[in-house]
């Protein structure tokens, strides 16, 4: 017996981590993502990582998920950043 993905409860607070080379124009362009789909964006619940050789960043942001197709406007706008290498 298969198990379904658990259904989301919109309004939510949902995460995003995006991986990328580390360079600091990175978060700046995913700050200007992150403000044109979600303009109550708090950008203190932003976290930064970087990988041990410092080559890598992993960013992830936490926002307000109206619904299925906000966060999927917002995937897709990350996606196609050439900073960005992976949406998760």
């Amino acid at each position: 017996m298969r198990e379904s993905a658990p259904q989301l409860e919109f309004p939510c607070s949902y995460p995003i981590k995006i991986l990328g080379e580390s360079n600091p124009d990175l978060r700046k362009q995913i700050g200007l993502v992150m403000a044109k789909h979600s303009p109550n964006f708090d950008d203190q619940l932003t976290t930064v990582r970087q990988s041990s050789k410092g080559r890598w960043q992993s960013i992830t942001v936490t926002f307000q998920a109206t619904n299925a197709s906000h966060i999927k406007a917002i995937y897709d706008d990350l996606r196609a950043n050439p900073l960005v290498r992976m949406v998760l």
